[in-house]
């Protein structure tokens, strides 16, 4: 299974183990397999994480689509249609 959305950024937070690898790893696209998930890198390459040194996988929205989302929503708070003038 793939995850791969342009809008969303994983940040993959480990359990204490191998001392080069930091605590948490961050990338813009994950691959599920049967014993770990692979995590691409902005380098063009890729890094291997069994699942038992996974604590969890949050998906976060990247700053870029969080700022659409945000003016969106201030594009509708102003909208007339929701907020007539009296």
């Amino acid at each position: 299974m793939t995850s791969n959305t342009s809008d969303r950024v994983y940040e993959i937070h480990l359990t204490e183990g191998v001392a080069d690898v930091p605590a948490k790893v961050t990338s813009p696209r994950l691959e599920f397999y049967d014993s770990g998930v692979w995590a691409d890198n902005d380098d063009e390459t890729r890094d291997f994480f069994p699942y038992h040194r996974i604590e969890f996988i949050r998906e976060k929205p990247t700053p870029a689509a969080s700022a659409d989302e945000d003016t969106e929503k201030a594009e509708m708070d102003t909208s007339p249609e929701q907020h007539p003038v009296e």
